[in-house]
């Protein structure tokens, strides 16, 4: 499993490739493609986050 603070370096040159301004990768370890379903919480917060930097 990977943290957040340790990408491998195909994810940053992904993020990189993306353009997008002070975008962060963020792993959902044991969750499916259902994010705002299965972990409310966290999937609020980090977009919150994100909103809040932009």
């Amino acid at each position: 499993m990977t943290r957040d603070d340790e990408l491998p370096e195909d994810a940053v040159a992904l993020l990189d490739r993306l353009g997008i301004e002070r975008a962060r990768l963020r792993i959902y370890p044991d969750t499916g493609h259902a994010l705002h379903w299965e972990r409310p919480a966290r999937f609020a917060r980090d977009v919150e986050e994100f909103r809040l930097a932009s």
